[in-house]
Order: C-alpha cells, then sequence, then structure tokens
C-alpha cells in the first residue's frame, strides 16, 4: 500500500528545492543578459521572495517528515521566519 503521507511530506520539500534552483538558474542567465553579476542581480527583492517561498516549502516538508517533537518545532519556526522574509520581500516590490 502506498503511503501518501510520505509521498506529499517529501515532494513538498523536493519541489521547493527544485523551485530553489530553477529561481537560481534563471537569475544566473538574467545576470549573463545583463552583463552583471550574479551577486548584484541576486540583491534584488524578487529574488528574496522566492528565495523565502522555496524554503518555506523546504521546510514545511521537514517538518512533516520529523519524527520528534523538538524537530517538527524547529522547522516550524524556520519556516515561520521564511513566511516573514517573504511578506517583508512583497511588501516592498
Amino acid at each position: 500500500m502506498i503511503d501518501w503521507w510520505g509521498v506529499f511530506s517529501n515532494a513538498l520539500w523536493i519541489f521547493g528545492l527544485s523551485l530553489l534552483l530553477a529561481a537560481l538558474s534563471h537569475y544566473d542567465w538574467l545576470a549573463h543578459q545583463q552583463g552583471r553579476r550574479l551577486r548584484d542581480v541576486l540583491k534584488g527583492r524578487s529574488w528574496e521572495a522566492i528565495f523565502a517561498i522555496s524554503l518555506t516549502l523546504v521546510c514545511l516538508g521537514l517538518s512533516t517528515t520529523s519524527q520528534s517533537w523538538w524537530e517538527i518545532v524547529l522547522w516550524g519556526v524556520l519556516a515561520a521566519s521564511f513566511i516573514w522574509q517573504g511578506i517583508q520581500a512583497w511588501r516592498s516590490n
């Protein structure tokens, strides 16, 4: 029998990491097209927002796969901090 909760939990953090990697690849391409350094392009608010969303998904996925209460709390606190960072980045755009 398929463990659908395990599939969902692991898919969540894997999707978060793949979103982060795709965004990093896009911003690297954008920096190359504009003739700027990647570091300069990553200073933008749009990068901060996608970074926060991606790592929120990673933290939520890892919190659902955790066994100990303190791991769940730790991942939850990290997810909340990335949600806050994403809201701040979105508001400043």
